[in-house]
Order: C-alpha cells, then sequence, then structure tokens
C-alpha cells in the first residue's frame, strides 16, 4: 500500500480509494516515505460500489485472458481511448484487486473496460505497486497526447472535460443495469448456469464507452417497456387461462 501510494505521487495521479480497510495502516504510513500527504489523504469505503460510485468509467486491471469471456486490452491501448474521448481523470477509476488474488468475477463484471500489463508469458503476474506505476506511467503518457478537437469545443480555459459528455456516474450506470437485470430475471432470459457470464457479457458491451445521462435514460425506458410488455402478456395469458377453465367446468356440468 505504501509503495503503491509512492507510484501515485511519482505519476501526479489523483485520489486513492481503499476498499475493506484490511492492511497495514502503520506499515503502510512508513513505507509511503515521500508520499505519506497521499496515503494520509485517502479514502476508505466498504465496498467496491462505493468506491468507485463518483467516477463515469470504471477500468479493471487482470492478469487473465477474457475473464468470463469480457474483452480485455492493453492497458495503454484502453487509456488512450479515454483520453481521447475527452474522459478527465477525475472520472475514471483504475481498480486493482488484491495482491494475493487479484480482481474476482463480480468484481471484473462490474467493471466498464478490462486491461491488463503486456509482461512475459512465463510471469505475467504483477504485485500490486508494479502495476499501480506501470498503468498511472501509461495514463500520463496518454494524456500528454492532443485530444480530439470535439473534446476541446466551447470549453472554458482550465475547464474539465467532465462537463462535455455528459456520462452518467458510475453508480446511475450500475443501478441501470440492475434493472435490467431484474427484467431480464423476470422473463427468463438469465436462467441457468450461464446467467452470471452473460450479464457481465451485456454489461461489458453497453458500457465499454462509459453510458452518458441521455444513454441511461434510454435503457431505462427500454427496460420499463420490457416490464409493461411481459407483465401484460401474463396477465393476458391467466386472463385466457381462467377462461380456459370457467369453460372446461361449464362443458363437465
Amino acid at each position: 500500500m505504501g509503495a503503491a501510494c509512492r507510484a501515485i505521487k511519482n505519476m501526479g495521479a489523483g485520489d486513492l480509494v481503499v476498499v475493506g480497510g484490511e492492511y497495514d495502516r502503520d506499515e503502510a504510513s512508513r513505507t509511503a516515505v515521500h508520499a505519506g500527504d497521499v496515503f494520509d489523504a485517502r479514502q476508505e469505503a466498504a465496498t467496491f460500489e462505493e468506491a468507485v460510485a463518483p467516477c463515469s468509467l470504471v477500468v479493471g486491471t487482470t492478469s487473465r485472458v477474457r475473464p468470463w469471456s469480457i474483452p480485455v486490452q492493453e492497458i495503454g491501448e484502453v487509456l488512450a481511448e479515454v483520453r481521447g474521448g475527452g474522459l478527465d481523470a477525475s472520472e475514471v477509476a483504475l481498480v486493482f484487486g488484491p495482491e494475493d488474488r487479484g480482481l474476482s468475477n463480480e468484481e471484473l463484471a462490474r467493471c466498464h473496460r478490462l486491461a491488463f500489463v503486456p509482461t512475459a508469458g512465463e510471469y505475467a503476474s504483477l504485485n500490486l505497486a508494479q502495476a499501480v506505476v506501470v498503468c498511472l506511467y501509461e495514463w500520463r503518457q496518454a494524456s500528454r497526447r492532443p485530444r480530439p478537437a470535439i473534446a476541446a469545443s466551447n470549453q472554458a480555459p482550465g475547464a474539465a472535460a467532465a462537463g462535455t459528455g455528459g456520462r452518467a456516474a458510475a453508480a446511475t450506470q450500475t443501478a441501470a443495469l440492475a434493472d435490467l437485470r431484474s427484467v431480464l430475471e423476470e422473463i427468463g432470459f438469465l436462467d441457468g448456469d450461464q446467467g452470471e457470464r452473460v450479464m457481465a457479457t451485456v454489461t461489458s458491451m453497453l458500457t465499454r464507452g462509459g453510458l452518458d445521462e441521455r444513454e441511461v435514460s434510454i435503457l431505462r425506458g427500454i427496460v420499463r417497456q420490457i416490464r409493461w410488455a411481459a407483465r401484460r402478456n401474463l396477465a393476458s395469458s391467466a386472463t385466457t387461462s381462467a377462461a380456459a377453465r370457467k369453460a372446461s367446468s361449464s362443458d363437465a356440468k
């Protein structure tokens, strides 16, 4: 943890949010050395969702190849695309898992993009601080490249690019996806052993570029319409079945 704080300060990155809080704070403070201010300013979150809630795009890191069939790209490619799209640093969460096991499939499925650090094939796993410094170096490199003109249009000097995209916060996107999951379960689309894998793929498809507010609104509208149609059909089927039973009972008499 202390070495990760040093990496954050080395690369001039943003805030550190720690999920779970199971680590030696005294050791982390000691090993942070000249990055003690980063450690002292850290935020602590109880859950993954709480940690990434304010951000618009969540990039998860992994050394695995296509977990749950979700596409994984090199970290440099992902961050170049993110910066090219006009996202400001404050809108992006880079997520790292515990050093001994990394992010779980469930956590990776909640990320909008997945990235890996290209290493020699014999041993792909990096320790936490190594992964943090490499990923933040790639972010710094991507930040030095000029953005497309569209990302800077109508932008006041010094204004954050966040105001130009209208991207929804991760918490808003997560809530909309939870509604989608609920209705897909309701209509039987996520039945069976592959339900979690399928939902992870759907999430990856929809959030790869980060949903904006209008897209979230459209997604919620689709969910409402599916739910209305499904319940109307269910009610119609129930009415038809009741009428058939009544007719059958009358015929029997």
